[in-house]
């Protein structure tokens, strides 16, 4: 027995040089690759890499351009859903946040998915519409009218709130407002948010999808790409934008302390370092409270505990006291 576990014990040794000789034989080969030149005709297959993939015609060079801190110009003029003549300025007057988004209403697909993506989100949010935040539509299309933007804000008023009372649909139709423009109007405020569009030879318009946050006095705040709209992420751009114009419950103030912008992701994520310092002093807060409580209740039980005393000793000399707190009938 002796004999044969010395063998397999000597040919375990001999495997393992074997396999330690071919990786670094297969090394050196790959180093010896990477380091000679080949002829004319040779190629290094080893190290081939698959071309980078070029972008579509359609979509190359329309990525958003982010210009946060920069105020949208004020005389850009739209015209709105009931085909009024209104400059963007008027939007922005220091009342409230807004959410924007740049679309065309006859889009086949990516813009009535934004647009109820973006209004499914909404309906999620303990903020409201024209008590907290605005809601801006701009068609950068020139060829629709404000019958189209009309219909669309019927259609979309009614996904948000389902049989809208006259009081909530007033409310929608004032603060959620739905524009077209011309290609100057339009080209402007696609500069402004550094937004890019290009009509293709179909008629349609090849574009991104975003979703802004302007501030109360019209700075640009957030950028949300993507259709993903995440309620309480929407809530904190609003909260972080509104420059003290959304009231802020204590609930509200502790998640915008906990919760922190990650330039990396775009998303607000939470802190945990700030959770802790929050859980430490709500501990804190409830301890002391306790302890206070205690001490109180001490300090009564030792009052009562003086005036039974002094009533007893009143007694005993015959004369008359009233009870003490807390013992009368």
């Amino acid at each position: 027995m002796t004999a044969i576990a010395d063998k397999l014990s000597t040919l375990a040794k001999g495997l393992g040089a074997c396999a330690a000789l071919s990786l670094a034989s297969i090394a050196w080969s790959q180093d010896a690759d990477a380091n000679r030149e080949f002829g004319p005709g040779e190629r290094n297959t080893r190290l081939a890499r698959p071309p980078e993939p070029k972008m579509p015609e359609e979509i190359d060079g329309l990525a958003v351009d982010e210009h946060l801190g920069a105020t949208i110009p004020p005389d850009i003029t739209f015209t709105d859903a009931d085909g009024n003549k209104v400059k963007i300025g008027e939007y922005f007057k220091g009342e409230k946040p807004v959410i924007l988004a740049m679309v065309y209403y006859d889009c086949p697909i990516v813009c009535d998915v934004l647009m109820m993506k973006q209004t499914e989100c909404f309906s999620r949010m303990d903020l409201q519409i024209g008590d907290d935040y605005r809601v801006l539509w701009f068609s950068f299309d020139p060829n629709e009218g404000p019958e189209l933007a009309k219909s669309k804000a019927a259609f979309y008023y009614g996904n948000y709130a389902q049989s809208p009372s006259p009081l909530m649909l007033k409310k929608l139709e004032q603060n959620w407002k739905l524009h077209t423009s011309d290609a100057v109007s339009a080209a402007a405020l696609a500069k402004a948010l550094g937004f890019k569009y290009r009509q293709l030879d179909s008629g349609e318009y090849s574009h991104p999808v975003a979703t802004y946050v302007v501030s109360p006095t019209g700075k640009i705040t957030r950028y949300i790409h993507g259709f993903e709209l995440n309620p309480t992420d929407v809530k904190l751009s609003l909260l972080a934008a509104s420059e003290g114009t959304i009231e802020k419950s204590i609930g509200d103030r502790l998640m915008a302390f906990c919760y922190m912008l990650d330039p990396k992701t775009g998303r607000y994520t939470v802190q945990v370092f700030r959770l802790m310092q929050v859980a430490g002093l709500l501990s804190v807060a409830v301890v002391g409270t306790g302890i206070g409580l205690l001490i109180l209740r001490e300090k009564i039980r030792g009052r009562s505990r003086d005036e039974i005393r002094r009533a007893a000793a009143a007694a005993l000399e015959g004369k008359s006291v009233s009870p003490p707190t807390g013992l009368a009938s």
